[in-house]
């Protein structure tokens, strides 16, 4: 009884190893892809701030964390300040992708009160400048459900939308409780 709503892509076409050539290939994936009216879909007329939350069926391969990166920049190109969250720490692709591998992330803001500025890095857009953040200098986090809600507290304040990559699983309860927008993703091929 779920809706399906679809990017129009096959994943396998999408070239997402990091580096210099993430942010033209995601670019690309947005233009290709019906990306665009997935997101008009989801929204519904819901007013910022927003939480999103894009969940990685097993097995799927990336396909959360490139609706999470299209996601990102289609909103930050409409002129919304975006904050993306790689919250997947068993296998942290967007981490990986961004080259911030035990570099400060969300969990040093949580822990260590590090800024957003410093746990991230910019996402590139046409309008409106976003944030990546990656998990951060430690992991496993052993985040608390309290510990999620202050710091999707304190981002509300700097973001329109947040939009979050999580494992479909149940440790991704507390960010899941906190967001409007949930998303199952995978690959149907």
């Amino acid at each position: 009884g779920l809706r399906v709503l679809t990017t129009g892509l096959n994943l396998a076409e999408l070239d997402l190893h990091g580096g210099e050539g993430l942010w033209p290939e995601v670019r690309r994936y947005v233009k290709e892809s019906q990306l665009e009216d997935l997101v008009d879909e989801c929204l519904g007329g819901r007013a910022a701030p927003r939480i999103w939350a894009l969940l990685e069926s097993p097995g799927a391969g990336p396909a959360a964390a490139a609706a999470g990166l299209g996601v990102a920049m289609v909103l930050a190109d409409r002129g919304q300040a975006v904050v993306l969250l790689d919250g997947d720490e068993q296998d942290p692709r967007i981490t990986r992708w961004m080259g911030r591998a035990e570099q400060e992330g969300w969990i040093d803001m949580v822990r260590f009160g590090a800024s957003l500025h410093a746990a991230s890095d910019p996402l590139p857009s046409d309008n409106r400048r976003g944030s990546v953040a990656g998990i951060g200098s430690f992991s496993p986090t052993g985040i608390t459900p309290e510990e999620v809600s202050e710091l999707l507290g304190r981002l509300r304040h700097q973001a329109d939308d947040l939009v979050l990559v999580l494992p479909a699983k149940l440790r991704s309860q507390p960010w899941l409780a906190e967001a409007q927008i949930r998303l199952l993703c995978w690959d149907m091929l």
